[in-house]
């Protein structure tokens, strides 16, 4: 009976919201150590992306990704590619410069820029985008 009581003397507690995190694309093949990046979507908007995710988007984002050439300058790079979105994050490192291109709802790729020539020197394989899923 004082457990209850207690409790009832709390009142009511304001609803906490907890995020989750969640990936389109959750296979090993699309995690690297080079790094993360952490979008946040709600519930329905991560349902949408869902449906729009297609799991051959990794095996063509690779092979657009693999097709570097020795000399293209990062304009060229991002014209091969045509990401449905050019979000450049840049990263100034003492090997280059670093940017960080979302190709679409499920990857990202880091590609490395010479700051000599301002050619594109590698780029990394996709890497699936976190998502952390809040209410609003």
């Amino acid at each position: 009976m004082k457990f209850i009581s207690i409790l009832i003397g709390l009142g009511s507690l304001p609803a906490l919201a907890f995020a989750r995190e969640a990936k389109l694309d959750s296979h090993a093949r699309a995690t690297s150590d080079a790094g993360s990046l952490v979008l946040t979507a709600t519930p329905s908007k991560f349902r949408q992306m869902q449906h729009r995710y297609r799991p051959a988007s990794f095996a063509i984002w690779k092979q657009k990704l693999e097709s570097l050439k020795g000399g293209m300058t990062e304009n060229q790079f991002a014209a091969m590619l045509r990401p449905r979105r050019v979000e450049i994050d840049r990263v100034i490192t003492s090997s280059g410069r670093m940017d960080r291109i979302i190709l679409d709802d499920a990857y990202f790729a880091f590609v490395n820029v010479s700051p000599k020539t301002g050619e594109v020197v590698w780029a990394t394989p996709p890497i699936a985008i976190t998502y952390e899923i809040v209410s609003r």
